[in-house]
């Protein structure tokens, strides 16, 4: 997922614009422009932007984490299971 593009779409879809998000986290509107084209992000940020627009963008992060983890889970990615069956880390 590209981080930058689901804040924008959220944004879009919450009618919130660029200077009331700026506004509530206390930065100048190019900084919000500038989100737009991020393909990741810092997590305060993040949780800052889920506050503001009232939206868990956590939520989708976890979800597509997820959906890879079957993948690694079928060996298609790493040839090899990165967790054991309690959780330990195995690589």
């Amino acid at each position: 997922m590209h981080i930058g593009h689901r804040i924008k779409e959220v944004m879009d879809q919450r009618h919130a614009s660029v200077v009331s998000v700026a506004r509530s986290l206390g930065c100048e509107r190019t900084n919000v422009y500038n989100i737009f084209v991020r393909e990741d992000i810092n997590t305060r940020l993040l949780q800052q932007l889920s506050r503001t627009l009232n939206y868990d963008f956590f939520s989708d992060l976890s979800q597509e984490t997820f959906g890879k983890e079957e993948k690694l889970r079928s060996g298609s990615c790493l040839g090899k299971r990165p967790y054991g069956p309690s959780g330990e880390r195995s690589l």
